[in-house]
């Protein structure tokens, strides 16, 4: 069994680790940038990647665009969509949650002494919540949905409505820390916050300009170790799965 990967990511490393010692693998994988949707055909990378494609491959990305899948497929290759495994997103957000709190607790004000906005309230959203509120960190939530801010006021958890469009009003009074968690451009330099902002999606989302630390991809970048075991377990059970269907 071989286990292919492309870039130099250590996060791939240690998942391709883990896979080429399991006992019970047979099949050759190949282990895609994350995200993957940069990764086209006709790009030097790519079509090398292509030729080492063979019938029953399993292909592993995370956000897999069209035009590979297609070329994949032609040479008898499979398609593991990452973003399809809830188990592997799950463990990922929770991944980002917990680095991003050890930044916050590497800094000299404790968390219990600052208020933290959280803007958007997916996975990574709700486990950096959590967190927080075990840290005795006071939290102000912004989301669109209505239904959220409702079951948060129920549970005693403070939230603002917010709108994800860039330029957007955000009612930063009272925060020390304001967080982005949706993938939205909603900071430019006409709303930039007074407050420290994080940020946990792409680089693009945030407006030139704007005052801001840049902390996307965590898993990869500070708990590798973690998000390839992650990984490697996601792409195991995409390979079961593949099985039963064979059966």
């Amino acid at each position: 069994m071989k286990v292919f990967t492309y870039t130099e990511d250590a996060r791939l490393s240690a998942a391709r680790a883990v896979l080429e010692t399991h006992p019970s693998i047979d099949t050759r994988i190949h282990l895609l940038p994350i995200p993957t949707k940069k990764f086209l055909p006709g790009e030097p990378l790519c079509d090398a990647f292509l030729t080492r494609v063979m019938a029953k491959d399993l292909v592993c990305g995370y956000g897999i665009p069209a035009a590979l899948a297609d070329a994949v497929v032609r040479r008898g290759g499979r398609i593991f969509e990452e973003e399809a495994d809830a188990e592997f997103i799950e463990e990922n957000a929770r991944l980002t949650a917990e680095a991003t709190v050890g930044y916050l607790l590497a800094e000299p004000k404790a968390p219990c002494d600052r208020t933290v906005g959280i803007i958007g309230y997916g996975r990574i959203g709700q486990a950096l919540c959590r967190m927080l509120l075990f840290f005795g960190a006071g939290v102000r939530i912004f989301t669109e949905r209505e239904s959220v801010r409702t079951a948060l006021g129920e549970a005693g958890i403070e939230s603002r409505p917010i709108r994800y469009e860039a330029g957007t009003s955000i009612d930063t009074n009272g925060l020390d820390l304001l967080i982005q968690t949706a993938p939205a451009k909603i900071f430019i330099l006409d709303n930039a916050p007074p407050c420290p902002l994080w940020n946990l999606a792409a680089a693009p989302y945030i407006g030139e300009g704007v005052a801001v630390r840049q902390l996307s991809a965590l898993p990869a970048r500070i708990c590798y170790e973690s998000g390839g075991k992650a990984l490697a377990r996601a792409v195991l059970r995409a390979l079961q799965d593949n099985e039963r269907k064979t059966l």
